[in-house]
């Protein structure tokens, strides 16, 4: 296998860079790759702090991705000789991107990338089988690619990087984000906060509200999807900044992760119903791209924007879970959701009590869950159940009966309804599917 000087972008290679040797390797590998990709992002989570406190969705979904589709890539390299196209280019540069609003510094991400090498390094040599000296032989002389390959792409996803930094930040109504950083960790009240507030012309308040709007990502599609792209974020600050209007202060807008983090300044609890109702005419203009929003409740002074973030967090993943873009959910909405969450047994007690249902409902075809399920939304109104159901009340009245039959809880009975509404909670949620 003949050795060059790799450019990723330059030309094909004039000689063929496959062997017998080279295929034999790399055949062995795509089997492992999974276990590969796994086995990186534990290194990574081990080696670098800031990849440790990164979701497990991102890191096992959206950074192994990666990682494992530039070693894929390199194989491909491997067998035909040919740099990596340009698509697949534009994807490691998606992720790059992505890292920038998962506070992933860039220092980091290039860390990441030398972990990247040693580790395929070592799975090509585990692929190698020792009494075959030929292979190690062009073990050696892959080496030297794999350097390569490593080096143009780190400097290709650094410039990705800075360029979506730069985009970023260079917009003056985003809060920076090691200033939203520590206002939603509760330091907004140290004097280094502070001054650092200042420095972007940032008039802190004594007390905020956090509302955070999210995209929905359809079941199956890529997680670069959960980010708008500049377009889309400038759009979605500038609606937020027309729609969400505090009596006194200004609203501060940041990006955190996938969220849009907007901190609504407001005295007192009073001003809660009106941050909902100015929050619910945001999602109407901003829900056909896919968002959402969460709001979480006021708690006094700046340490209270760390309790307020929680609860609007939490309100938001349980939103997320149901798919409904275009809808508000404040943490007082969802507070048995968060209890039930938070309860290890919740799920049990849920396919205990209400399987017995929805093992009818499948014999028969019935809609027994879905009739329990409208008259809680309902607030326990037969009539308003029934127009939900498009059935007639007695209809209702019938099918409460035969739930109480079959689970042994009359919902008729004030006990026995809580129970069946609190497992009913408990269900896992269920995204409706894309385009629904």
């Amino acid at each position: 296998m003949p050795r060059r000087s790799y450019e990723l972008n330059g030309p094909a290679p004039t000689a063929p860079i496959l062997t017998d040797a080279t295929a034999a390797i790399v055949d062995r590998i795509p089997a492992r790759l999974p276990e590969i990709g796994r086995r990186m992002v534990e290194r990574y989570r081990s080696e670098i702090a800031d990849y440790a406190a990164l979701d497990e969705v991102i890191l096992y979904s959206d950074v192994a991705g990666i990682s494992v589709g530039m070693f894929e890539a390199l194989l491909a390299e491997l067998r035909s000789g040919r740099p990596t196209d340009a698509s697949t280019l534009d994807v490691f540069r998606r992720g790059a991107a992505r890292r920038v609003h998962q506070n992933i510094p860039l220092e980091s991400l290039l860390h990441a990338y030398r972990l990247w090498s040693e580790s395929v390094w070592e799975a090509i040599m585990a692929a190698v089988q020792p009494d075959r000296p030929e292979e190690l032989r062009t073990a050696l002389e892959i080496a030297g690619i794999v350097i390569g390959y490593t080096n143009a792409i780190s400097r290709i996803v650094a410039q990705a990087y800075l360029d979506e930094a730069q985009g970023v930040w260079s917009d003056r109504e985003v809060v920076r984000r090691d200033v939203l950083e520590a206002l939603i960790a509760g330091r907004g009240a140290s004097g280094e906060v502070r001054r650092q507030a200042a420095s972007i012309d940032l008039d802190l308040q004594e007390s905020y509200v956090v509302v955070l709007a999210r995209r929905i990502v359809p079941i199956g599609a890529d997680l670069e999807d959960s980010l708008p792209d500049h377009a889309g974020r400038r759009l979605a600050v500038k609606r937020a900044r027309r729609r969400l209007r505090p009596t006194s202060g200004e609203l501060a807008v940041g990006l955190r992760n996938d969220q849009i983090v907007m901190l609504y300044p407001t005295e007192d609890s009073n001003e809660v119903t009106r941050i909902r109702e100015q929050s619910e005419l945001l999602a109407a203009e901003v829900g056909g791209s896919g968002l959402v929003l969460a709001v979480g409740g006021w708690h006094s002074g700046p340490s209270g924007i760390a309790s307020s973030y929680e609860e609007a967090r939490e309100a938001l993943e349980i939103a997320t879970e149901k798919g409904t873009p275009g809808v508000v959910v404040a943490f007082e909405d969802v507070i048995l959701e968060h209890i039930l969450r938070a309860s290890p047994s919740s799920e049990r007690l849920a396919a205990d009590t209400l399987e017995p249902l929805r093992a009818y409902d499948a014999r028969h075809r019935t809609d027994l869950v879905e009739t329990l399920r409208a008259y809680m939304d309902t607030s326990f109104n037969l009539t308003r159940s029934a127009f939900v159901l498009s059935v007639n009340p007695n209809t209702v009245v019938y099918r409460l009966r035969r739930i109480g039959e079959l689970t042994g809880r009359d919902p008729r009975k004030p006990a026995d309804l809580l129970l069946l509404c609190v497992c009913l909670k408990g269900l896992p949620l269920r995204r409706p599917p894309a385009g629904a």
